[in-house]
């Protein structure tokens, strides 16, 4: 049975079922997800050989196909099928956001050992140059990296003695 889709849904996948990055993308999307062909036609319910193919370019992929993709795999279906940035832009933010998250984190629990509080823009600026501090450094925002980094630690510091 076909999954519903709308009308605007159905003319994007007919025409790209002729897109050649279309197999491209699926590749991505299964690399991304560390599995096989096999694995990767399974659950999108599709033969091995078939899938293959699509991902070869060598066969145009049915609706229900890419469909089954982008709803087992959280996909924009816009960006599965036309690759128009949506997904990697969506993904760079949520690894933009779990980034600061950590650093807001390690800044909240610095300023309870200080028993020191600031407002909320100061908190933001503090994030901003831990985060070019990292950058610079070119370190990511794990715990080890963030605690045991003086020049982090005196940033702290010295913004909530200015608050």
């Amino acid at each position: 049975m076909m999954p519903y889709a709308s009308i605007l849904e159905i003319l994007i996948l007919n025409q790209a079922r002729y897109d050649h990055g279309l197999g491209q993308r699926f590749r991505e999307v299964r690399k991304k997800h560390k599995l096989s062909q096999q694995e990767f036609a399974i659950s999108v319910g599709v033969s091995r050989s078939a899938y293959q193919s699509y991902e070869r370019a060598e066969r145009e992929v049915p609706f229900f196909v890419v469909r089954n993709v982008a709803d087992k795999y959280g996909l924009d279906i816009s960006w599965l099928a036309f690759d128009d940035g949506t997904q990697r832009m969506l993904e760079r933010n949520q690894a933009i956001a779990a980034r600061y998250d950590k650093i807001f984190r390690f800044i909240d629990a610095q300023l309870r050992k200080l028993d020191r509080i600031i407002d909320p823009d100061k908190r933001l600026a503090l994030a901003m140059q831990v985060e070019a501090q990292l950058y610079t450094s070119d370190r990511d925002a794990s715990p080890a990296n963030l605690q045991f980094d003086p020049l982090l630690n005196s940033l702290i510091v010295s913004m909530s003695e200015a608050a």
